[in-house]
């Protein structure tokens, strides 16, 4: 089994406060859209804003604690796994490789290459025209729609929130690059989807 260094140590507190302080700077943001909101009377989205603030800062919270977790040793907290348990793991661990996406948009020769598929895939649709893609009333796993303004779908475990807009994003890369290309397609705008 291999051991946690100090150099494992030191990179994973870094990211942690990476993290914590882009949720920070996300709700300083939200925070200030209040103050905006609050002004021009529109209390009833203050409301909703106020929702999102809350959620986000017990989010934070929650990430801080997990740094404050690694710091102290995550190892003195963590449970005994078994051997079979430890097996699946490393197996998952070493069959699955993680893929992204490269889209390249043939007239104007754009690319959008993201650090990951999902990343890749909303871009993508953000260029498409969300309000477009929505006309198409493409439908994603479980029958959710791809492009939706109903708020319920934010609590979807494969979806992202853009704006007004919530996507339901297909589970694997090889699904993502064909829900691409279906979409191309249908718009009339010629792509290059790429698994990397």
């Amino acid at each position: 089994m291999q051991i946690i260094t100090d150099k494992d140590v030191q990179a994973v507190t870094e990211s942690f406060n990476a993290v914590i302080k882009e949720l920070n700077r996300v709700n300083d943001d939200i925070k200030q859209v209040i103050a905006d909101l609050a002004m021009e009377g529109k209390l009833d989205k203050v409301t909703e804003s106020t929702a999102s603030a809350t959620v986000l800062t017990n989010f934070t919270q929650e990430v801080a604690n997990l740094s404050t977790r690694w710091k102290n040793g995550v190892s003195s907290t963590t449970p005994n796994v078994s051997t079979q348990q430890r097996q699946l793991a490393e197996n998952v661990t070493r069959g699955s490789k993680r893929t992204r996406l490269r889209v390249t948009f043939i007239q104007d020769n754009k690319i959008v290459n993201t650090r990951s598929a999902i990343d890749t895939f909303v871009d993508t649709l953000i260029l498409f025209k969300l309000d477009e893609v929505s006309k198409l009333r493409m439908k994603t796993i479980n029958s959710k729609p791809l492009v939706s303004k109903l708020e319920s779908d934010k609590h979807y475990s494969l979806c992202r929130a853009s704006g007004d807009w919530y996507i339901n994003y297909p589970n694997t890369t090889k699904g993502k690059r064909s829900c691409l290309l279906s979409i191309g397609k249908k718009l009339g705008i010629a792509i290059k989807v790429d698994i990397i």
